[in-house]
């Protein structure tokens, strides 16, 4: 199809009949208008619309429609609300927040596209979820800029790469929607302090506190020489991510969560790396000619595959980060206990959920917090949940697995012991290998005295017999997935680096309380990453 006769108008539907209520923007100014649509006519163009909404469909992507308003052809969007930037916001929420635009941005710079205009202006919400507004548009003819969100080479009117300059100005909605005002302070000494190597914006800056490693991230994302940024918004929302999650927590412990029905997906094989497929906005300098069909084109190349937003995130510098995922040796090499089993030929995974004897010895080593003593849900005149106790505080448990723990304190562990906390995707490996399986161990349902499973519950009468929380890590040997891994279904749910479309991080495997749908491989539960329950544990990877 050939580039669309004049510009193109973004319109925001306000009602769908047979006359089409809009308001038209053009240049920034909103004009109000009604006009009858022929339905009937420009089925390609329509097409091509619809091909390019299916393309962009995922989180932070606001639906598009072809329509012809007055003769012009035009792609119409919803009515969005504008997304508050004048709030403050704890880190986590901020997050939250910010992870929809993170990963619009994400996918297109893996397709080599970039926004280029950035800021508060471009971001909306619907459903309460964070879209960027006018993709489209942005990538055909490019958007007009605002100077406090724009990169030190976009003020200069220097060369630009897209993708860095969208780290920049991603980086300072970060810091906006944190500290719930503009990072730059002072706008009128703006050209000036955006081209100072030595003042760059900082959450301390802002009155917010914060880990230093979580700064450092961002003094990286808003580095003077766009060379030193990082080279996309997936690298730089990693690194935040882990920045974040890995700071030392200051929320309570928020209560024991209604274990619900876990989500449980199609039974396929899932691929080693599944991103949503969205698009970020537009690459600069980009004429009109570009059109509909070769943005499409450009949408339909195949992107280098590429992680979870969260799945390359190494931790902080302190203490020292993992190492990233390397070739494995045909044996595992010597490691901490629990053991390791090769997960393919390039992973290696904990045989077991990490012991209280393991997880001690990182606490006596100065790199992990002590858990809990006890569930929020504890009773003292309860005979069941009276034993809810925290296995770190029970005499005689260091060969249980270690629960209630957080996200941040997986994460430590790991790094202590020279590993990550594995990837979703990692998770399904190692629990599945490479066939269809239902549970780690294959088919067959699970079994009461060999699985760690519904011991609790009105819901789950079936195995209350059994004793109620975790069992020594060894005593499950049946559950023993594709690779040797045991208890992946059962015993307690395990932390992965994948986030749910609420930005909340996504466990796996069910744990001791669940029915026999939550110890399915495909089970998930989305969990606050500061929560530490007794049904919450993990493993490692390398």
């Amino acid at each position: 199809m050939a580039a669309l006769p004049g510009p193109w108008i973004s319109i925001e539907v306000i009602e769908h009949t047979d006359r089409v209520e809009v308001h038209r923007v053009t240049d920034e100014r909103v004009v109000a208008v009604s006009a009858s649509v022929d339905r009937d006519a420009d089925v390609r163009f329509r097409d091509e619309v619809r091909a390019l909404d299916a393309a962009l469909a995922g989180p932070g992507h606001l639906p598009i429609v072809g329509v012809s308003v007055e003769g012009a052809r035009v792609i119409a969007r919803p009515a969005v609300r504008a997304a508050s930037f004048r709030e403050r916001r704890s880190l986590l929420d901020a997050l939250s927040f910010l992870e929809p635009v993170a990963a619009v941005l994400s996918v297109a710079h893996a397709r080599g596209v970039g926004h280029g205009a950035l800021s508060p202006q471009r971001i909306g919400l619907v459903a309460g979820q964070t879209v960027v507004i006018d993709l489209v548009i942005a990538a055909t003819l490019g958007l007009p800029r605002t100077p406090a969100y724009s990169a030190p080479e976009q003020l200069d009117e220097r060369p630009t790469v897209a993708a860095r300059a969208d780290v920049y100005a991603l980086a300072l909605l970060f810091l906006a929607a944190v500290s719930g005002r503009s990072p730059w302070t002072d706008e009128r000494e703006l050209y000036v302090r955006a081209l100072d190597r030595q003042r760059r914006p900082s959450l301390a800056a802002l009155d917010v506190a914060a880990a230093p490693e979580i700064d450092r991230v961002l003094e990286r994302a808003l580095a003077v020489d766009a060379e030193l940024r990082f080279a996309s918004a997936s690298a730089l929302w990693a690194e935040l991510r882990s920045a974040v999650l890995a700071a030392p927590g200051t929320e309570p412990e928020p209560p024991r969560p209604r274990v619900l029905e876990p989500i449980v997906e199609p039974r396929t094989r899932p691929p080693s790396a599944q991103p949503s497929i969205v698009i970020g906005a537009s690459v600069l300098l980009i004429s009109a000619a570009f059109g509909i069909e070769a943005l499409v084109r450009a949408l339909r190349r195949p992107a280098p595959p590429t992680p979870s937003l969260v799945a390359s995130a190494a931790p902080p510098p302190a203490p020292p980060p993992s190492p990233a995922p390397v070739e494995a040796p045909s044996a595992p090499p010597p490691a901490r206990p629990p053991d390791m089993v090769a997960a393919g030929e390039s992973l290696l995974v904990d045989r077991t959920e990490v012991t209280v004897k393991s997880y001690r010895a990182c606490v006596e080593a100065g790199a992990c917090k002590e858990t809990h003593k006890r569930a929020s849900g504890w009773s003292e005149s309860d005979p069941v949940r009276k034993e809810w106790l925290c296995n770190y505080h029970r005499p005689g448990r260091d060969d249980h697995p270690i629960n209630c723990i957080s996200l941040p304190q997986a994460i430590a562990y790991c790094t202590f012991a020279g590993k990550r906390v594995p990837t979703g995707a990692e998770w399904t490996r190692a629990a599945r290998g490479d066939d269809t399986r239902k549970y780690p161990w294959g088919d067959l349902p699970p079994r009461c005295k060999e699985v760690g499973f519904a011991r609790y519950g009105p819901d789950n009468p079936g195995c209350n017999k059994q004793p109620v929380g975790t069992q020594p890590a060894d005593a499950h040997p049946k559950t023993a997935s594709f690779y040797g891994a045991v208890d992946m279904g059962g015993s307690l749910w395990e932390w992965t680096t994948d986030v749910s479309a609420r930005g909340l991080p996504v466990m796996r495997g069910g744990a001791w309380d669940c029915s026999e749908t939550g110890v399915t491989i495909e089970s998930r539960l989305e969990q606050s990453p500061t929560n530490a329950d007794i049904t919450l544990g993990f493993r490692c990877v390398k």
